[in-house]
């Protein structure tokens, strides 16, 4: 099968994905577009460098959909960021834990994104798997939650 992408620039980096078919296990317009939200929201309200974000970030057998790595004298950090749509996913609240599980294992933070009506469809489960981390002290400052306000162009953490 045909394969090829479509590209979004922001600041001079370009974002990839594969393009979305019909009956085809690639990402939403939806997820990609979040992704894309999340790159310039970095760039633009986080000061962090495009140099220092990568989309589609292999390590292993996981695919990270936003990964940043921050070296400096400051700060070293290395953040997973996962766009959750949670199309298709019978349990959210195990999905997150799944995410949570196997991102941290490598990275010092780990940021799940939703957008708003996921977050408003599922909010219950949001806020249980916020209050599961809050009682994993390994977990705890380490995983933070948003949903996004399109109209404003931010990420919102969801406490």
């Amino acid at each position: 099968m045909e394969s090829y992408a479509r590209t979004i620039r922001i600041k001079g980096k370009t974002v990839p994905s594969a393009l979305y078919i019909e009956n085809n296990p690639g990402e939403t317009l939806t997820h990609y577009a979040l992704k894309a939200f999340v790159f310039e929201r970095l760039v633009e309200d986080y000061d962090v460098s495009p140099n220092d974000i990568e989309t589609e970030y292999s390590e292993g057998d996981i695919r990270i959909d936003v990964h940043v790595r921050i070296r400096n004298q400051h700060k070293s950090q290395d953040i997973a960021i996962e766009i959750e749509t949670f199309y298709g996913e019978a349990l959210p609240l195990l999905k997150l834990r799944k995410d949570v599980e196997s991102r941290l294992a490598t990275k010092s933070e780990l940021w799940i994104v939703l957008p708003p009506y996921s977050y408003l469809l599922f909010k219950n489960e949001v806020h249980a798997f916020i209050k599961w981390i809050s009682t994993k002290p390994e977990y705890r400052n380490r995983v933070k939650v948003f949903t996004v306000d399109v109209e404003n162009r931010r990420l919102i953490q969801v406490s």
